[in-house]
């Protein structure tokens, strides 16, 4: 049977939260037989799943696994009514490498890429992006926009908003975005982005999006160049519950939302809430910053980002300089 099959029985579980599903109702949702289903919840049990079974009632969901899983991942997405081409593997390289691998075989667009851990992780400029196993989220959304590379200019950031509205949304944190692609809790990194494209003479041809979220690491568990300066979703609700957040169902919701958001900027209808947002989110608001470029810092007042998303600097005699790249570092006070 399909994969999809299990996600179809995990979505009648999920359908009725905390109750029992008979074998009946689940056998008319899925058309399979109840021998089957019996089969299908047998080998779901060896994945991490605890059905509690009761004569004349039928099922109930117990437990569920507290680690990336793809039918229950596919189970929250049906629940959701938000259909995403998903790719789904327990270890790649990179997902922004899986993705680009895909594009270059043909894969329909728009589609993710999803991990459960990652060997080669990557940020800006080629670094290394430190992907732990410990419930976290590694993906890459991949298009082919079609679009000038002038109009792409806002995607990454527009595309971290999302993220903190979604996250705002689903967990009730909020976090911050520091120009032009990191995510921050109370200073410290909880997600990373990227955004790699190809193009020709006058059009994107393919994007994509990657973003690597701390959700359930613990930062004592991180290496020690990491520690001082990461964070994540699990720390910034106060520790949360023994087991952190429910992988599943954080990534389930993040992707819909990024997919949602894509289409929004694609067709140009994310602008009034861009505006509108952006500086509620933004983490250099106020601060006096630093923009480290290969010729050397450059120091000044941040006053916020232009119409093509450069970061634009108040220097000592009071010109406006605007950045298009660049590392920015926050000075103490």
């Amino acid at each position: 049977m399909s994969e999809v099959s299990d996600a179809e029985i995990l979505a009648a579980f999920l359908r009725v939260d905390d109750a029992f599903v008979s074998g009946t109702a689940i056998a008319e949702d899925t058309g399979l037989s109840r021998v089957a289903i019996k089969g299908r919840l047998d080998r779901l049990r060896e994945q991490g799943f605890d059905f509690e079974a009761v004569r004349n009632k039928g099922y109930r969901l117990e437990t569920i696994p507290g680690y990336l899983h793809p039918s229950l991942l596919a189970a929250y997405l049906l629940e959701m009514n938000a259909p995403v081409n998903i790719h789904y593997f327990e270890e790649t390289d990179s997902t922004n490498t899986q993705a680009n691998r895909l594009l270059a075989e043909g894969e329909e667009t728009p589609f993710v890429v999803i991990a459960g851990r990652q060997t080669a992780g990557r940020g800006r400029r080629g670094r290394e992006w430190y992907s732990a196993d410990a419930g976290n989220l590694y993906l890459s959304l991949a298009l082919r926009p079609q679009l000038t590379p002038a109009r792409m200019q806002r995607f990454t950031l527009w595309m971290g908003l999302a993220t903190c509205l979604a996250i705002k949304e689903i967990c009730n944190i909020e976090l911050r975005l520091k120009w032009p692609n990191d995510l921050h809790w109370q200073g410290k990194k909880v997600a990373g982005m990227l955004t790699e494209a190809r193009s020709d003479s006058e059009h994107l041809i393919e994007l994509v999006f990657g973003i690597g979220l701390n959700v359930n690491g613990v930062t004592d568990e991180f290496p020690p160049e990491v520690r001082a300066v990461a964070s994540s979703l699990r720390e910034a609700a106060g520790g949360g519950a023994a087991g952190g957040f429910e992988i599943n169902i954080i990534a389930a919701a993040l992707m819909s939302r990024l997919v949602e958001a894509t289409e929004a900027y694609l067709d140009g209808s994310y602008g009034d809430i861009f505006e509108q947002q952006w500086p509620q989110y933004d983490a250099l608001v106020g601060k006096a910053v630093t923009i480290e470029q290969a010729e050397g810092e450059i120091a000044g007042q941040y006053a916020g980002i232009d119409a093509s998303g450069r970061v634009l600097l108040r220097l000592d005699s009071g010109e406006i300089k605007a950045f298009s790249a660049g590392d920015v570092t926050i000075k103490k006070q």
